[in-house]
């Protein structure tokens, strides 16, 4: 499994995930996640799935303890897949746009 997450410019964390997602890969990035949170930071998250085969078995997925300690508001989530495009599309648009600043 390879889970890696980026930082870049106002806020865009790209997650990029393949492979069997490992609870302790995931947990590394959640808790570098939360450190630019709790540094003033409002993430705004990408997340990109190249041969994702799904979660590791037996791994304790149902741990809340992340959201239930940071204050975090979520915006409301895109009602159908066609919104899910459309947020997409903005937040790799925004990328690039700051990637050729």
């Amino acid at each position: 499994m390879s889970v890696q997450m980026q930082y870049e410019p106002n806020d865009i964390c790209v997650l990029g995930m393949s492979g069997i997602l490992k609870r302790s890969e995931f947990g590394t990035e959640q808790t570098e996640l939360a450190r630019h949170i709790d540094a003033g930071s409002k993430p705004r998250l990408l997340v990109i799935l190249e041969n994702f085969e799904g979660w590791e078995r037996g791994a304790d997925w149902n741990d809340l303890d992340f959201s239930s300690r940071m204050p975090i508001k979520f915006p409301r989530s895109p009602s159908s897949p066609s919104d899910v495009g459309s947020l997409s599309r903005l937040l790799l648009q925004e990328r690039e746009s700051v990637a050729r600043q």
